[in-house]
């Protein structure tokens, strides 16, 4: 079936939208690029956004009714697009550096198989890890008087907040795993935002109430891996997905931060092994897709990335 230019124009923007979304620049372009071309890999263009749109995206979704529009034949060719896309994307695909923050009190807690899972998939492709587990490290979430003090002149009273600020900083992309309790993050993870995420080390603010102006100059993207007992639709549509307001409208868009994507496991605890075992897959082979080109008009800090730094309780 041959498809008119406004569809396939759709289709391209589609595949382009999700792709970008998981912060693969090169892959994006490879995909618009196929679904464009007369390639053998994009002969089918719907093929090619319902591989990006709907496969790609979680094997927990749930196809809608309209698809089984589609025959079979046209979904098998989705290998087909995957490869050219990753082809494409790994041949100009640079190394970078990953600041992963997990929070959670239980080691085996289903939000550490996610990092770990995470971080199997940066590994495959040799990108450098720094991983942050806040309760080994008993990082202090309180904004206590003298952190408040400190906070307002741009400097900050305890080393380890510090020490977190410089591992921000060389950061190409940062990834938050924690659980949603009362509908947002754990006090952790708040206060790694409130204490880490601070005025003149994140951002600055030259006219009091005014716009903010970012400084993370090398940050790309934030990614949050979430795990919930609420059902994923009801977080949704009835709670309005507080998360995203708090952690991306509510902060990294303010301070300039783009690539914002939310990967959220509803209810694992009632999953069979099987099905867990498939979103951590999912995350692995997500993550193993993560490339870095260097957008446009941003220099890398000089003097390289640091080593990578696994994080021990103190």
């Amino acid at each position: 079936m041959e498809w008119p230019n406004v569809a396939r124009r759709s289709a391209a923007a589609v595949a382009k939208w999700y792709v970008t979304s998981a912060w693969d620049t090169p892959a994006a372009a490879a995909t618009a690029r196929c679904v464009r071309s007369e390639r053998p890999c994009a002969a089918t263009i719907e093929t090619a956004a319902l591989r990006i749109a709907f496969l790609l995206a979680s094997p927990r979704v749930t196809r809608p009714s309209w698809m089984t529009m589609y025959p079979p034949r046209l979904l098998s060719k989705c290998t087909v697009i995957s490869s050219c896309v990753s082809s494409t994307s790994h041949e100009t695909e640079e190394d970078v550096h990953v600041l992963l923050v997990v929070d959670h009190p239980y080691a085996g807690a289903f939000t550490h198989a996610l990092a770990a899972a995470a971080q199997r998939g940066l590994t495959t492709t040799g990108h450098e890890i720094d991983v942050v587990d806040l309760h080994a490290d008993r990082f202090d979430p309180v904004m206590h008087a003298a952190d408040l003090a400190a906070w307002r002149i741009g400097q900050n009273a305890d080393p380890q907040v510090a020490d977190y600020q410089e591992r921000l900083l060389a950061a190409d992309y940062l990834v938050l795993a924690f659980p949603i309790w009362w509908e947002l993050m754990p006090a952790m993870t708040k206060g790694f935002i409130d204490k880490v995420v601070a005025k003149d080390v994140a951002y600055t603010q030259p006219k009091p109430g005014g716009l903010m102006k970012g400084r993370l100059d090398r940050l790309q993207g934030v990614s949050m891996l979430t795990v919930m007992a609420t059902p994923d639709i009801a977080y949704r549509l009835v709670f309005g997905n507080p998360i995203t307001k708090a952690v991306f409208r509510g902060t990294f868009k303010k301070i300039g931060t783009k690539h914002l994507t939310w990967t959220n496991h509803s209810n694992p605890a009632g999953k069979t092994p099987e099905q867990r075992e498939a979103m951590l897959r999912a995350i692995e082979s997500r993550f193993a897709r993560m490339t870095s080109p260097t957008p446009a008009g941003v220099s890398r800090r000089p003097g390289g990335r640091p080593p990578v730094r696994q994080v021990a309780g103190r």
